[in-house]
Order: C-alpha cells, then structure tokens, then sequence
C-alpha cells in the first residue's frame, strides 16, 4: 500500500516482466501513464545542476578564500572541505545538468546539504531563514534520486542506445524507465 492505494510495488513488476518473454515485454506497460513526469524530471534537473554551478563557480575561483570560509565556520582543513565543496557544486553540477550518472553528484550534493543543515541548526544555530534553502535543496535532491534520471539525461540516451542502465538499483532509486519502451 502506497499512500492508500494498493499497487503492486515497482521492483515487484519488474520482476515479473523479467521472467515473461521477450515479445511480451513490450506490450504491457508496467505502471499507468507518468503524465509530464519526465518533463517536471529534466526541469528540477536543470535547476539543480544550475544552482550547483551558480554557487560552485564562486568558490572554485577563489578557492584561498573559500578555505578560509570553511575554516572559520569549523570546518579543517579548510583547504580540503573547501575544494571538496567546490569541487562537487563545478563538476556535480556539470553532471546533473548533462544527466551523467546524476545520482553520484546528487548523493554528494544531498550529503552537502544534509551536513550544512545539521551544521546551521547546530553549532551555529542560525535561524530557520539560513537553513530553508538547504532543506528545500535537500528535498529536491531526494526527489531526483527517487525518481532516478528523466528520458532527456544522457544515462537515458546511453542505455536506450547501448542497453545498459549507469544508475544503481535500489531502494531509493526507482528507476522511472517502467514504460512501454522499456524493459
């Protein structure tokens, strides 16, 4: 049961198709009509990787003064947190924008923010105002790894073309290729 509604769960369907013939599999879809799924999936996509890169690209710049930054809040080595962070905002954003294997910089991004969260509401005790933006950023990195990579990623196009799939199978990853066309 998911949120009142019995359906048979996801990896359960999968499953299933697994084992029915080839010729069968495409016939049936596994889940209803996602209706703009994909689309509202690429749009939260681009915007993260957007936001990542558009506070990423500051602190790669001047990565002397990010260090500093880190090591001022707690945070040492502060040269060492600093480019880690910078570093996962540049090329994570990088990532997430082109839809490359977007859960690995989504996880590290969700484990940014978790921790700058934690860290906010802690030790620093800031207001809610200074940490709203890192809960919403953190919920909407669990939204993409739930729902795994939209059709227009590049992980999309590599495993329609090559027949792999680059995301991992798990709990929090359901993958969102239970269509037709796949399977």
């Amino acid at each position: 049961m998911w949120w009142g509604r019995t359906k048979t769960p996801v990896l359960e369907l999968k499953k299933e198709r697994e084992q029915q013939a080839p010729e069968k599999r495409k016939e049936e879809p596994v889940l209803p009509s996602s209706g703009p799924l994909h689309e509202v999936l690429f749009l939260s996509r681009m915007l993260l990787g957007t936001i990542m890169l558009y506070n990423g690209w500051p602190k790669m710049k001047n990565l002397s003064s990010t260090a500093n930054q880190f090591e001022e809040m707690g945070f040492k080595p502060g040269a060492f947190w600093g480019t880690l962070t910078a570093g996962v905002e540049v090329v994570g954003g990088i990532s997430i924008l082109l839809g490359i294997v977007p859960w690995v910089a989504e996880s590290l991004f969700g484990m940014q923010m978790l921790t700058g969260t934690a860290w906010k509401m802690g030790p620093a005790k800031k207001d809610f105002s200074d940490y709203s933006y890192d809960m919403l950023l953190l919920v909407l990195v669990l939204f993409l790894l739930i729902h795994g990579p939209d059709r227009y990623s590049m992980d999309r196009l590599l495993q329609d073309w090559m027949g792999y799939a680059a995301e991992p199978e798990g709990p929090l990853i359901l993958s969102t290729y239970a269509s037709t066309e796949d399977v």
